[in-house]
């Protein structure tokens, strides 16, 4: 997908307890920021985070739950985003934002 300035894209997980995810990421005109998040209530608890063209996101679950990984882009042109996920245990993607 093509992130256009200010704007992000987010795959929200429902993890089961000790299950991990694999994001590799790819992007084409220019760096994203990204994270990988979960929700307390009202409060947005980051658990990794970061900046860059490409990468590759390890996350296991601390508890069962909702967790996403989310790349914003804060420059001032497109870029495009291309995502692979890998899972082991009990991982269901919950939705993608924007959605396709």
């Amino acid at each position: 997908m093509v992130l256009a300035p200010g704007k992000f894209a987010e795959i929200n997980l429902d993890m089961g307890d000790g299950s991990s995810t694999e994001v590799t990421f790819e992007t084409t005109g220019g760096p994203l920021e990204w994270n990988v998040h979960s929700h307390d209530g009202d409060n947005v608890v980051i658990h990794a985070e970061g900046t860059g063209t490409a990468g590759k996101v390890r996350f296991a679950a601390p508890r069962a739950g909702l967790y996403s990984y989310l790349w914003k882009n804060a420059g001032a042109a497109p870029v495009r985003l291309t995502t692979r996920l890998a899972s082991t245990a009990q991982v269901r993607v919950h939705s993608v934002e924007p959605a396709p």
